[in-house]
């Protein structure tokens, strides 16, 4: 059997995830950083995107998070997320609505913030829809 560590993924709703478990596939902004027990400590900053852990009955746990930051601390992992979703919680059709609103919005001349807003917004929704299809 695979070692275990614990993991907390915490949302601004709430506990996400709070236990043990053997893999966590965190979405960065250079791709994926695997987690394994007795990993570093390391900070690791969080993009929009699928994340994916690995429970120790080999079952996996698959959500779509936001913007946030990871910590691995003395062999304890915790996620700070704005938003962390299951799959069967995602509405396909609004998340593709999202992109598309998104997209119109990127198109029309925007102040800097609303541009950065439509992006993530943008980014939102995509990582939304592959969860959504990813299960």
């Amino acid at each position: 059997m695979a070692a275990t560590y614990h993991l907390k993924v915490i949302s601004a709703y709430g506990t996400f995830f709070d236990g043990e478990c053997i893999q966590t596939i965190i979405p960065c902004e250079d791709g994926t950083r695997g987690i394994l027990a007795r990993h570093e400590d390391c900070i690791i900053s969080i993009v929009p995107g699928p994340l994916r852990i690995k429970l120790p009955d080999e079952t996996e746990l698959l959500a779509a998070v936001t913007a946030g930051y990871a910590a691995v601390d003395r062999g304890t992992l915790t996620l700070i997320v704005d938003t962390a979703e299951r799959p069967e919680d995602i509405d396909e059709n609004r998340a593709e609505e999202a992109i598309r609103q998104a997209g119109e919005e990127l198109k029309h001349r925007q102040s800097r913030i609303e541009y950065e807003q439509s992006q993530a917004t943008m980014a939102r929704a995509m990582a939304r829809l592959k969860v959504k299809r990813m299960s």
